[in-house]
Order: structure tokens, then sequence, then C-alpha cells
């Protein structure tokens, strides 16, 4: 019986392991759309998935596409990153800065989603990890839904936005991280990403970094440490009574 037992906790463990996705790599490597087929990674214990891209039909091109971006993960609980690179992609968020006007406009959406006890609290976007260069004006505005898949038609006070606003390859403002009550272990997250084509030298987004920063639950061993203690307290209140 306990033989029996035991080969099904290994099937069932070996059937988890092969539909566990992979970790998220700590530097760029591993493109979007190959995350995306494999289910999408996982960062620290968020994982991430259901990746696209969706761009304005009349922003500049070319844009990045799925296979373009390269996503890798960095810091451990409760603050994780998550970055989206094209260092060394064909194409790239980069506009000429040849003074015609118009911009590129791109949309990069996924799902973040906590794979044990933990909980969101906030999501911002890491202005110093976001590397910008060249003179042109760029906005990122992170548009998140807590507790859906989706950020359309998002519930009211369960979703909001954070900005980032880049000049002259320097960060100029940005928004405090948007926080929210730890009831949530997903997040529906959008990313608009606008470079502005004024005259000048070319402007370029190579890496766009989210930081994303988890409430952090008490581990089994600790609660186990703290009612063995509570026991003993009433233990040694008992026998002095």
């Amino acid at each position: 019986m306990k033989i029996a037992r035991l080969v099904v906790i290994l099937l069932f463990t070996s059937i988890a392991l092969l539909a566990t996705p992979s970790n998220c790599p700590s530097s760029p490597g591993s493109t979007l759309d190959s995350l995306n087929l494999d289910g999408g990674c996982i960062q620290v214990d968020i994982l991430f998935s259901s990746f696209a891209i969706s761009t304005d039909p009349s922003s500049l091109a070319p844009a990045p596409t799925t296979a373009d971006v390269l996503m890798w993960g960095s810091g451990a609980a409760p603050n994780m990153d998550a970055n989206f690179d094209t260092t060394g992609s064909v194409n790239t968020w980069s506009v000429p800065g040849d003074g015609t006007g118009g911009q590129l406009n791109q949309t990069l959406t996924y799902n973040a989603n906590l794979q044990n006890l933990n909980d969101f609290v906030a999501l911002s976007i890491d202005g110093t990890g976001t590397t910008v260069s060249g003179n042109g004006l760029v906005i990122l505005t992170e548009t998140y839904c807590v507790g859906a898949t989706t950020t359309v038609g998002c519930t009211p006070g369960n979703g909001g936005s954070v900005t980032a606003v880049f000049f002259n390859g320097a960060l100029q403002s940005n928004s405090s991280p948007a926080t929210f009550l730890p009831t949530s272990s997903l997040v529906a997250i959008s990313e608009q990403i606008q470079l502005f084509n004024v005259s000048g030298s070319p402007t370029t987004l190579t890496n766009l970094d989210n930081d994303f920063q988890e409430f952090v639950a008490p581990e089994p061993a600790t609660l186990l440490l703290l009612g063995s203690a509570l026991g003993a307290l009433g233990l040694i209140r008992r026998t002095r009574r």
C-alpha cells in the first residue's frame, strides 16, 4: 500500500514538473514568443504569460514583435523586476529623430500571476533600470488590473496606471508605485510605449524594467516556531499555577 502511494506521488510530481514553465533567464536571451509557446516563464514565484504586442496603425515602423523582445528577470521576493529588452534584436523601440513628426506607439500586454501564498501589493516602472538614449521624448504608461487577465473593461477600484517620462535620455518624472490591498495573486498589465520623433539624434528604448512588490507571508517553519513558543509559554504559565 505504501509503495502504491509513493508511485502515485512520484507520478503526479513528474507531471507537475513537465507542465511547469521554465524559469525566466537572469539576462537577455529568451524571446517572448518562445516563452509564450512554453506557457510563460517563472521569475522566483511569479508566472509571466499571455504575451502580446499591438501597434497603433499610424505608428512609425518598424516596431518590435514578440520575436524581437527578450524577457529576463532579476531580484527576489518581495521585490522583483521583469525586464523587456530589445538589445541586439532586428527591430527595437526607436524613432529616427528626423523631425518629420509622428511617434512609435506600441503596447505590450501580459499577465503576472503569483504561484504561492504571497500577494501583490505594489507595481511600478523602474525609471533607473529602464534604458533610453537620444534626445527625444519617451512616455511609458503601465496600466494594470488586479484580479483579472486583461486590462480591458477593468472594474473601477481594481485598476489604474503609472507613468514614467524621459527626455534627452534621462528620467524626468516617475509616478509613485501603484499600491493595492494584498488580496489578489493575479495582475493584468498593458505597457504603452511612446517615442516621439523630434529633430535631433535618434531616440531608442532598449530595456523596460518593471518592479513587482509582494506581501511576504510567514514561512511554515516560522509559523511552527511561533506556535511552539506560544505553546511553551502556555505550559510554563499552567505549571506555575
